[in-house]
């Protein structure tokens, strides 16, 4: 009788120790996936940085390139676009400005424009927060206004503003990379 209770006793007790048991193997778990999260959090945060650093250096050096992923005209709708034919190209005293649908056709032959200008009263500065900002002016035969790129602290990506002359405007996101990173293909100049 006493062994039959004991029997009895222990298989009533083992599914609460196998509970208990499993319950703290979640919390491995789930510490383990939140120190995985943060990692992850922090190589990014990293990798992010070490962009932030070549994009500043590339765009104090002359040669760099804003390869945009998305375009908003004015009082226009956010269009998401392909940053190999999307980009503002800083060379020297040279830029090239090229947008296009990817679709073909056009003066660009890419469904777009693909014009050059030369580039005249840069500023580069950093506000307090750490972003830094390129402003430029541009004159071409087909293409004037002003241009102001900026880059977020720490960040890899960037956003400009294109006011041109003729009162239209132009905002792009995308990323700001050395030319010798870039990836871009370049239709037939309209100038």
């Amino acid at each position: 009788m006493k062994k039959f209770l004991l029997i009895m006793l222990s298989a009533l007790m083992l599914p609460i120790f196998s509970v208990n048991a499993s319950g703290k193997k979640d919390d491995k778990k789930s510490v383990g996936k939140k120190e995985l999260r943060e990692e992850r959090r922090k190589e990014q945060h990293r990798k992010d940085s070490v962009s932030y650093v070549m994009a500043v250096r590339a765009v104090k050096s002359d040669s760099w390139v804003f390869s945009a992923t998305s375009v908003t005209a004015t009082g226009g709708p956010n269009v998401v676009v392909q940053p190999n034919v999307n980009f503002i190209k800083v060379d020297g005293k040279e830029m090239t400005f090229q947008t296009s649908t990817g679709f073909g056709g056009g003066p660009n032959n890419l469904g777009g424009i693909t014009v050059r200008a030369n580039v005249r009263d840069k500023v580069v500065s950093s506000d307090k927060h750490g972003d830094t900002t390129c402003s430029f002016r541009f004159s071409g035969t087909a293409i004037n206004g002003k241009i102001s790129i900026t880059i977020p602290r720490n960040s890899s990506y960037a956003y400009a503003y294109i006011n041109f002359d003729n009162g239209r405007a132009l905002s792009m996101n995308g990323q700001v990379v050395p030319m010798a990173k870039a990836k871009m293909s370049v239709g037939s100049y309209v100038n």
